[in-house]
């Protein structure tokens, strides 16, 4: 009696385990596979733009860190209150699971916008540096000298064009370290044109991005923080 008593609690035990577990793999969400979109805004003359369906506005010199879902999409960047006329549009976007991706928007509203997709490769910092990147978005510049205020003679960025960009160069990010001052200077002539002080971004990545139309107050540089 006392067997039989003890495989009737058995078995009502392994019922109600394959009954959870059945119900666990019933209700499962599926994970869809994602990537890092960060776009930025370095078009002259704008107000803001979106991205798709993504309600966030981006305004002019700022930049969105977005989450997408990877694969194939159609990349559709927009002014805000006209989806019609965009001002950049890629329709077979691919986009990796886990993917890091840079998108930079330049040129002159409305007709004069043009961009350039980058599948970033961030680096990993395992001692105390950090990253830093620049690019190019004055649309009429001249070529550009970069140079830190501590070595105005030295570049660490020759005869930058517009839309050309740099890979991320480590710098040491140490309590000696708290700042550098990225100058950037007409190539042509080293005058110094304009300046950031970078509060350094220890274990971080960066893109410095020279923004606005050269010879014009609108002309400087602006941060843009990278992700994975």
């Amino acid at each position: 009696m006392r067997n039989f008593i003890h495989s009737i609690i058995s078995g009502c035990i392994f019922i109600t385990l394959a009954t959870f577990f059945f119900s666990c793999k019933k209700d499962a969400i599926p994970v869809r596979p994602v990537a890092s979109l960060t776009v930025t805004n370095a078009i002259v003359g704008s107000v803001s733009f979106r991205v798709g369906n993504i309600v966030l506005p981006i305004f002019i010199y700022d930049y969105a860190q977005l989450s997408i879902i990877a694969g194939e999409s159609d990349l559709y960047v927009w002014p805000a209150g006209d989806s019609a006329h965009p001002y950049f549009q890629q329709p077979k976007f691919y986009a990796e699971n886990r993917g890091v991706y840079s998108v930079f928007l330049a040129g002159q509203a409305p007709n004069n916008v043009t961009g350039i997709v980058l599948q970033d490769n961030i680096p990993y910092h395992t001692d105390s540096t950090c990253g830093v990147r620049i690019i190019n978005c004055s649309p009429n510049s001249q070529p550009l000298n970069i140079t830190l205020s501590t070595s105005p003679m030295v570049n660490e960025v020759s005869n930058l064009t517009y839309l050309q960009h740099t890979d991320f160069k480590l710098y040491p990010a140490k309590a000696a370290n708290t700042s550098y001052v990225f100058q950037v200077r007409n190539a042509a002539d080293n005058t110094l044109l304009g300046s950031i002080a970078l509060q350094t971004p220890r274990f971080a990545n960066v893109t410095l991005v020279i923004k606005g139309m050269f010879g014009t107050s609108s002309f400087g540089i602006f941060r843009v923080r990278n992700d994975r």
